[in-house]
């Protein structure tokens, strides 16, 4: 079928994790649903590569994605899910800190790669739409972020291997392809 409609964005919004984990107040579902673009993904598309820079989170509105750490799968996400919130949350921070929306800031490597197993439909929310609506939708903002540590928690056994990790990719020099 062709995009989905507002209404259908609202209940697609509704059902996901975040929201339904808190009562999110209707009008920021409203808010969300306007903000987000619709992503068809075909099986077998990578839609996040670990490593990459990152300014959106995905919802998972229908199929199934895979999210992988160096070929090692992490965690499988059926529609309702969400990904990318990690970078998502420390892009508004930045933003919120006075950083440049066009600067990627420190942090915001995505942490795991994300491919589609199945014929997918996301729905993408990126960070200088999602900042303004976290500001007014507080109680989103603290499910995304228990989200983001249980995420971050779960991708590494040990977080300081991986936080040790990020730090030196940060120091990597950025090299051309």
């Amino acid at each position: 079928g062709g995009q989905h409609t507002m209404e259908e964005r609202v209940e697609h919004i509704k059902a996901s994790l975040p929201v339904a984990a808190r009562q999110v107040d209707p009008s920021c579902i409203q808010l969300l649903a306007h903000a987000v673009s619709e992503r068809r993904v075909p099986a077998g598309e990578t839609i996040t590569k670990e490593g990459d820079a990152g300014d959106s989170m995905h919802f998972m509105v229908k199929g199934l994605c895979c999210a992988t750490l160096q070929g090692r799968e992490l965690e499988r996400l059926p529609s309702g899910n969400c990904f990318g919130e990690v970078c998502l949350l420390q892009y508004c921070r930045n933003i919120e800190s006075g950083g440049s929306k066009g600067e990627v800031p420190e942090g915001c490597m995505r942490i795991a790669s994300v491919v589609a197993l199945q014929d997918s439909i996301l729905y993408e929310l990126t960070a200088a739409a999602a900042h303004k609506i976290l500001k007014t939708t507080p109680n989103m903002w603290v499910t995304l972020e228990q989200i983001a540590k249980q995420r971050v928690r779960r991708s590494s056994e040990d977080a300081a291997e991986m936080e040790a990790m990020t730090k030196k990719m940060a120091q990597m020099p950025k090299s051309g392809p």
